[in-house]
């Protein structure tokens, strides 16, 4: 009787090991396929690839997150960790910034150069 209880015992924790596992890979694919959009309500250029956006209807195809930084601070925090993860220093950061696949691009020509290339 003890061997069967130790025996379900281990199949149910390997189970459930496994079930946390699918889940968090699939969270983390989930969240890879996201692009996020870090602008200012103050910013010219994030207005012209807000613009390109809406007229081009890319968040019909696209996951985008658009993230506000000039009057969120939680979001500006992000924005400047983000950028440091693309190898940006603080000093270079700015905003329009896009964050697709792994690579940031700063500023509304390479950001509207990334739509149309189709990535």
């Amino acid at each position: 009787m003890d061997k069967k209880i130790i025996f379900w015992g281990v199949v149910a924790i390997i189970a459930i090991i496994i079930t946390v596992g699918i889940v968090s890979y699939l969270g983390i694919k989930k969240d890879a396929e996201l692009i996020y959009l870090y602008y200012s309500d103050f910013c010219p250029h994030c207005k012209t690839v807000e613009n390109y956006i809406v007229e081009s209807d890319i968040s019909s195809r696209l996951k985008i997150v658009s993230k506000e930084v000039s009057q969120s601070k939680e979001n500006a925090s992000e924005l400047y960790l983000r950028a440091g993860e693309c190898g940006y220093k603080v000093e270079e950061v700015g905003v329009p910034m896009l964050l697709a696949g792994g690579k940031c691009f700063m500023g509304d020509q390479p950001i509207i150069d990334y739509f149309e290339s189709g990535k």
